[in-house]
């Protein structure tokens, strides 16, 4: 099984969040997300919606969880242990894989 992050075999098809916006929503370690993630944000559901979605109250998460965030969006939480302690936590967010 390959345990390498989407966003590391894949990366012209990943945008990091700014450490900015994530600042902001008071959200730390990195977040990457898909370039089709991205353009189905309007507004609809923006960039604001979804970073304030990280702050709704919910069960606690464990790292490898997959979690949807709305009808076409989900966020998978990883763990790169190559990187320091406040970097090695990321999320990536993406559109629901749907599976035939």
């Amino acid at each position: 099984m390959n345990n390498i992050p989407r966003h590391l075999s894949q990366p012209n098809g990943w945008v990091q969040v700014a450490e900015s916006e994530l600042n902001r929503y008071c959200l730390s370690g990195e977040f990457y997300i898909s370039r089709p993630a991205l353009d189905t944000l309007s507004d609809g559901f923006s960039m604001v919606d979804l970073l304030n979605w990280f702050n709704i109250p919910t069960r606690p998460v464990i790292t490898g969880d997959t979690r949807l965030i709305n009808e076409q969006l989900q966020a998978h939480f990883g763990f790169d242990p190559d990187k320091p302690n406040r970097l090695c936590f990321f999320v990536e967010i993406d559109l629901i894989h749907q599976h035939a």
